[in-house]
């Protein structure tokens, strides 16, 4: 049952097409890379998690930030629309996915820019800023993961123990050994789906979005793929020579708890810590005026 909980992840598409949208597409290493541009202003990317989640979810920060920023939405490699030639080790990788970070930068003529990372995002965010610091002027980091996989070690049992006893029922009945040699990607998706309401402060928010989630948000090779390839990665010494500023941006009741936040905070030697009260992993759909207020009053600040 552990892997199957270990997915961060989720997805909030209640969106309004508040401002114009610009979707475009571009080849890296014979990858077709898409991503969406929504508002004017500085540049900032946001990068969605999971892994293997698409943009989607993450338009409605897009909307919150775009009266003020330029936001551009990224479907990494093998998400959404961002198609592979083939689904092996050799085109899903963190690697790769930096390098389509950097990538799309040149593509767009920034010098530098905002990178913002949700969930196992953030991850991959500051994996990009120790690998290319000078691209990015400032990192914001909401819901972290934190700098390696020592989250998992307890966040399963986090998430067990917020679900109720329907919920938990539903689960085991996804994590059924026929159901999932029959349809495993099925089994996978639905499960995600009974476990939902752990990830918020109000669970009612999680019944909204469990309405809308479809399984082509979320590819399940992506994830397995980059869910390896994290296992290899600690950033917690490289991360401390980042000296731009950092804004660790976290819902006081994720089941991710307080500590890794503290850490990631601790260990960027110019970094803001807030913590947002009543919201869980998606802040910006419990809270979003504060969720919003605090990150631009941080860009404006910087």
């Amino acid at each position: 049952m552990k892997i199957f909980i270990h997915t961060l992840f989720l997805f909030l598409f209640v969106s309004s097409a508040q401002a114009q949208t610009s979707d475009q597409t571009i080849e890296h290493d014979g990858v077709k890379i898409h991503y969406r541009i929504i508002g004017n202003g500085k540049p900032i990317l946001l990068l969605s998690g999971g892994p293997g989640f698409s943009l989607d979810y993450m338009s409605p920060i897009a909307n919150l930030l775009s009266n003020s920023f330029q936001c551009i939405l990224l479907d990494q490699r093998g998400t959404g629309k961002s198609i592979l030639p083939i689904y092996d080790t050799n085109f899903i990788n963190i690697s790769a996915t930096i390098e389509d970070i950097e990538f799309l930068r040149k593509h767009l003529g920034y010098e530098e820019w905002i990178v913002l990372g949700h969930s196992v995002g953030s991850l991959i965010a500051s994996k990009y800023v120790s690998d290319y610091p000078k691209s990015v002027s400032s990192l914001i980091l909401v819901e972290s993961v934190g700098f390696n996989t020592r989250l998992w070690d307890y966040f399963g049992d986090n998430l067990w123990s917020r679900l109720l006893p329907s919920d938990k029922e539903l689960a085991e009945y996804w994590l059924d050994s026929i159901l999932v040699a029959n349809d495993f990607k099925r089994a996978r998706f639905e499960y995600q789906k009974a476990i939902m309401p752990a990830y918020f402060y109000d669970r009612k928010n999680s019944l909204l979005l469990s309405q809308k989630l479809k399984p082509e948000d979320w590819n399940i090779d992506v994830w397995w793929f980059i869910w390896d390839d994290m296992d290899k990665i600690d950033l917690s010494e490289i991360s401390r020579s980042y000296n731009k500023p950092v804004l660790v941006l976290h819902g006081r009741q994720d089941p991710v708890g307080e500590l890794i936040p503290l850490i990631v905070s601790q260990t960027y030697p110019n970094s803001k810590l807030v913590f947002i009260e009543q919201a869980g992993h998606f802040p910006w759909l419990e809270q979003s005026d504060v969720f919003s207020d605090a990150i631009i009053s941080f860009l404006n600040n910087h």
